[in-house]
């Protein structure tokens, strides 16, 4: 059928999603980032990393929550341009770990947009 999207969601037991979107005769797969969190490890502090940085292929965001709050997470280039969002959701307390691949991602520096509530924190990461 023209037109017909068709989206099949598939997890492994790695911290990735998988969601492939095909539309007429082609397929575009997407990597998407997925939290994983233990919830009996609750940090004493509130954090927020990316590392590593430089990066060059995948990089991981890590944030530490004492109490679970909406998150939004985003990836933008020096011009303010949304390149890829890494969450927007409820999460619970604990420790989570967000990894996206940079493949499809131009060398150069781009800000990680960290947003809670009413707190915004940005980290500055070279994708080389």
């Amino acid at each position: 059928m023209k037109g017909l999207m068709l989206f099949i969601l598939i997890s492994f037991f790695s911290p990735f999603s998988l969601l492939f979107v095909e539309k007429s005769a082609h397929t575009i797969c997407f990597l998407f980032a997925k939290s994983t969190f233990v919830t009996d490890i609750t940090p004493e502090y509130e954090y927020f990393k990316a590392y590593p940085n430089p990066a060059y292929e995948l990089l991981t965001v890590e944030i530490g929550m004492k109490l679970p709050a909406r998150i939004s997470l985003k990836m933008v280039n020096s011009e303010g341009e949304m390149i890829r969002t890494l969450a927007d959701d409820l999460f619970p307390p604990g420790r989570h770990f967000f990894e996206t691949t940079l493949n499809s991602v131009p060398s150069g520096t781009y800000l990680i947009r960290y947003e809670k509530q009413d707190k915004v924190l940005i980290r500055r990461v070279v994708v080389k």
